[in-house]
């Protein structure tokens, strides 16, 4: 942990370095703590997919399963929009996709 906290301290704008800090804390069995690390990888870049997945996973570690759901919800959700906006750069059907998606409109808002 001295390396990772090192590696935080070296690095305190990058969000990767509170994802892997996260990680490691995760791996000894301290999801609190993971979380918190999570909490800033999140803060510093909101967009960051395998952060909200890594706090999900430290979140149903600790027991708190709502909030588990929550964030595997949102890395679904974002991780959907990046396919869309992959399947529209190249030209990809998502037509299909979004039939088999049981009538959820889960590209609402995106224009189509």
């Amino acid at each position: 942990m001295e390396d990772f906290t090192r590696f935080v301290d070296l690095n305190p704008q990058d969000p990767k370095a509170y994802h892997i800090s996260g990680l490691a804390r995760l791996d000894c069995q301290d999801p609190e703590c993971a979380i918190r690390d999570f909490d800033k990888a999140i803060e510093l870049d909101p967009t960051y997919i395998a952060a909200y997945l890594s706090r999900g996973t430290a979140h149903a570690e600790a027991g708190t399963n709502d909030k588990a759901q929550e964030d595997l919800s949102i890395a679904t959700t974002m991780a959907e929009r990046v396919a869309f906006d992959f399947m529209m750069k190249y030209n990809i059907s998502w037509r299909g996709y979004v039939d088999d998606v049981e009538g959820e409109d889960i590209f609402a808002g995106s224009g189509e």
